[in-house]
């Protein structure tokens, strides 16, 4: 299977799309949460129009928490109109593994990994650390937290890392909205990257905060790569960079920080693309 990696011929170009997909094919995300189906069409034209490398199967830090029965008022584009209240009580792991949310991008997942045609890597995305701390137990979460709770998150991503892996991704991408201050967090999840190497499958961390060194060193000795607001990881250019694509001659791979906004315009994307082949 497809995996995320240097390739000789060429650089890969893989932003975020997601919603700015479903934007453009007017499909509201009620029809993409309820069918795989639905969910390849969108991200198949979303390829086809902006020639990525990849596919982005899923962008939603919420969706472990809507897995875990965390009520969730959507718009019709799938980002939360209200933030919801925390669950009163967690389900057992295996019932979030086992939650549609879930089935549906591993299905999403399988069936893009098996498509025949130019090699377009589909990727993973998976909630992280303290967001997915404060996602099902609520803001204190972090601060408080519980041995067997952080456990418990453990083994969640554990879950969802064999799952995802086992159904084809050629990369996993952990989001932290906000991301612990302590950096031996990382050091928690060490089972999480010693599973997606047996699988052979790279890990990126996208944070939409900056990381302090330390955290860097450690995401470096786990062997997972950072893209943060003032860092990213050798060989790798964050779009949308300052100044165009000039800077991105020596790198392999141009990823964004983050999820691509829904309201960019679509030519915007397309220009990215085209510097990016010139550079």
């Amino acid at each position: 299977m497809l995996k995320l990696e240097p390739r000789p011929d060429r650089k890969l170009f893989a932003p975020l799309i997601w919603r700015l997909a479903m934007k453009i094919e007017q499909v509201a995300w009620s029809d993409v949460a309820a069918s795989a189906t639905e969910a390849v069409y969108v991200l198949r034209s979303a390829q086809r129009l902006f020639k990525q490398d990849i596919h982005c199967v899923s962008f939603d830090t919420w969706m472990e928490a809507e897995a875990a029965g965390v009520q969730i008022e959507r718009d019709e584009l799938g980002a939360p109109v209200a933030r919801p209240a925390a669950a009163a009580t967690l389900p057992a792991v295996k019932s979030i593994l086992s939650a549609q949310p879930i089935v549906r991008t591993v299905e999403t997942l399988r069936r893009l990994a098996l498509e025949p045609g130019p090699g377009i890597v589909p990727v993973a995305t998976m909630t992280a650390g303290a967001t997915l701390q404060k996602r099902l137990a609520g803001d204190t979460a972090p601060q408080s937290a519980s041995s067997d709770f952080l456990d418990y998150i453990r083994q969640i991503m554990l879950g969802l890392t064999r799952l995802y892996c086992e159904a084809g991704a050629g990369a996993l991408l952990l989001l932290d909205e906000e991301p612990s201050s302590d950096v031996a967090e990382l050091n928690d999840y060490a089972a999480l990257f010693n599973l997606a190497e047996y699988f052979a499958t790279p890990v990126f961390l996208l944070s939409r905060r900056s990381i302090p060194p330390k955290g860097l060193s450690t995401a470096n000795t786990l062997g997972a790569k950072y893209l943060t607001p003032d860092q990213a990881a050798d060989g790798i250019a964050a779009l949308p960079p300052s100044g165009g694509m000039a800077g991105a001659s020596n790198v392999w791979l141009v990823m964004s920080r983050w999820e691509i906004d829904p309201e960019t315009d679509p030519n915007v994307v397309q220009d990215w693309r085209q510097e990016l082949v010139r550079a």
